[in-house]
């Protein structure tokens, strides 16, 4: 796979640190890349935050897989020549664990747990 080399306003979205980001654009536009690259630069990092701490909305359940599944193999190789592969090894188990999914799941989710509350 070619190296990615970021737009100016996908650096933006990558780099930023002051907390919560929507990231919205046009499909094939690189979203997926950019959200990963983000989550990735918070959870690899040594002492990083640990990916179940998480909410990563998208639209689809197949953008939601893609994510998943980048964020996993992109620990796992990590993992595989790191010096702190052991908690990037429990990072890449914690994924499938993670909130990452679609608004359709999240609000569901949110019914589910508080129904009694919703009525």
């Amino acid at each position: 796979m070619a190296e990615f080399v970021p737009t100016e306003g996908q650096r933006l979205a990558i780099e930023d640190s002051g907390g919560e980001i929507l990231v919205s654009a046009a499909a094939g536009s690189g979203k997926t890349r950019v959200l990963t690259e983000r989550i990735m630069r918070q959870v690899a990092r040594p002492g990083g935050a640990d990916i179940d701490e998480f909410l990563v909305i998208t639209f689809t359940k197949a953008a939601a897989a893609e994510l998943k599944g980048r964020i996993s193999d992109s620990l796992a190789a990590l993992a595989a020549g790191g010096a702190d592969n052991k908690r990037l090894k429990r990072q890449a188990a914690l994924v499938q664990s993670a909130q990452i999914g679609t608004i359709h799941g999240f609000c569901a989710a949110i019914l589910r747990e508080y129904a009694h509350e919703a009525g």
